[in-house]
């Protein structure tokens, strides 16, 4: 069983955004290699997920925002979320984590592999601050208002 943990208010996890994992997750089998085996977590680490397929470890990706405590947000990637919240509270990870201290996690995602991760961030890291707050909150349709082109047609 893939376990997923609440980490606070506005903090959530979506399911991996790949469908073989979560047709595999409710129980379906995909195709006869892969027919009853189990997605499991990592028991050592409340959110580093690894799936188990077939006895090989695959290692889950996190996209995250840290809340500085200048109230400035910051954005990066791991796949230890524990262990890079960890790195950035004491000063070993990024220089604008290490003179905002403390950071507090509030908000992640989480990736099939480096290559979704990497791209999601950037695409964070473009957004406004009041963007970025939608996200956290989860706030859809302030979300899809700010998502709306600010441009006019050039017809």
């Amino acid at each position: 069983m893939l376990v997923l943990k609440h980490l606070g208010t506005g903090v959530r996890i979506p399911p991996p955004p790949f469908d073989s994992l979560r047709s595999l997750m409710a129980g379906h089998s995909l195709d006869t290699t892969v027919m009853n085996e189990r997605i499991v977590a990592d028991e050592n680490s409340e959110s580093n997920a690894l799936s188990v397929v077939e006895g090989h470890k695959t290692i889950m990706w996190y996209v995250y925002i840290l809340q500085c405590s200048d109230e400035s947000y910051y954005i990066g990637h791991a796949n230890n979320l524990s262990e890079r919240v960890n790195k950035h509270n004491s000063g070993r990870a990024a220089q604008w984590t290490a003179c905002r201290l403390p950071v507090k996690l509030i908000y992640n995602e989480v990736f099939a592999t480096e290559e979704q991760v990497v791209k999601r961030e950037r695409q964070i890291k473009k957004w406004s601050r009041a963007k970025k707050q939608a996200l956290i909150t989860a706030d859809k349709n302030t979300l899809k208002e700010l998502s709306r082109r600010k441009t006019k047609n050039s017809f």
